[in-house]
């Protein structure tokens, strides 16, 4: 990725690495584009004190495609759902989901089976327990 590119989808709010997902590029309080190592907290400036060359090559830095935006969108959705659903919300969630698993790809299906069948018996257990 290009320096445009990266500060490009920051402000998009995806997430930005630097060789793998232990080194992630973020943007400060201040406005200063940094790298910062999860495991350790290390943390060094995107680029130089030039502002223009990077502390890596181009080739090296990656962000979050839509699919795993989506993804994790959809994983805390269902987080949601479990911990604390509203019955009258089980439907209108069970559809969105269906919609959303319909536009993926087929070995997505049986997450899909999966996360019915959890979405059912909580379901269930919601009508049980307000009788």
């Amino acid at each position: 990725m290009r320096l445009e590119e990266i500060k490009q989808a920051l402000a998009e709010g995806r997430k930005v690495y630097h060789g793998n997902k232990n080194y992630e590029v973020i943007q400060d309080k201040i406005g200063q584009y940094l790298i910062v190592c999860s495991f350790n907290g290390y943390t060094i400036g995107l680029t130089h004190s030039d502002k223009q060359t990077m502390n890596g090559k181009e080739a090296d830095f990656f962000s979050e495609t839509p699919r795993e935006i989506r993804e994790a969108q959809v994983k805390a959705l269902i987080e949601d759902i479990m911990s604390d659903p509203r019955p009258e919300d089980l439907p209108k969630i069970y559809q969105g989901l269906e919609h959303y698993f319909a536009r993926e790809r087929p070995e997505e299906i049986a997450r899909q089976c999966k996360i019915r069948g959890d979405i059912d018996k909580k379901q269930e257990r919601v009508r049980h327990e307000s009788r």
